[in-house]
């Protein structure tokens, strides 16, 4: 048996920071003056650059996100993927 925890401060939303812009809010983020979001640390995955239509995050893989057949879930790199297309845009 296995055990995993994880611990977060809630991030803000960016209507908190109306004088950033999304850009600015994220760059923010990165530099860890805006806590990161809770999604963050549950599934492992990490803002580590933006740009005007890019963002890249990083994710750390475990068996805890291993579906039945024993591959990453399906649902971990949609949720990836929605957050770095919804950062991007």
């Amino acid at each position: 048996m296995r055990i995993r925890t994880h611990s977060w401060t809630a991030g803000p939303p960016i209507s908190e920071h109306p004088h950033l812009s999304g850009e600015e809010f994220l760059v923010q983020w990165i530099a860890g003056r805006i806590p990161e979001p809770s999604i963050c640390s549950t599934m492992g995955f990490h803002l580590v650059d933006v740009k005007p239509g890019t963002a890249v995050f990083e994710g750390e893989l475990g068996d805890h996100l291993f579906n039945p057949m024993n591959t990453v879930y399906g649902g971990y790199l949609a949720t990836l993927l929605d957050s770095a297309l919804g950062c991007a845009v």
